[in-house]
């Protein structure tokens, strides 16, 4: 599994559970928990991911917040993923931020593979 991999299914447990702790992701992924807190913190700054530290620590989706919320018509995404080939790497990162917050999960492989 690659880190890009792992840093989607990351995002599925998150997704699914909205909260899980950083020693239970390592041992899911079978990585070290460095690797996990790395992971972490790049999906932080595209993600509405935290980290809570403490006693009872662990890595959640922030509270009322969801990764495609699916707000917008088949069809606008359909345009808005075809428009992804057209447009360079800056276009590009702030369509894939656009289709995450109002997009639908069944775009997931062609929003983060794009």
């Amino acid at each position: 599994m690659t880190a890009i991999e792992r840093r989607l299914e990351i995002l599925n447990v998150l997704t699914e559970r909205r909260e899980e702790k950083i020693n239970t992701l390592a041992a899911i992924f079978g990585v070290s928990v460095r690797t996990i807190k790395y992971d972490v913190e790049i999906l932080s700054l595209d993600h509405p991911i935290e980290t809570v530290v403490g006693r009872h620590g662990c890595v959640r989706m922030m509270p009322g917040r969801r990764i495609y919320l699916n707000d917008i018509s088949m069809e606008q995404q359909k345009l808005l993923l075809s428009m992804m080939d057209e447009v360079d790497e800056p276009k590009k990162l702030l369509l894939r931020q656009l289709l995450r917050a109002h997009g639908s999960v069944q775009f997931r492989t062609e929003i983060e593979g794009g």
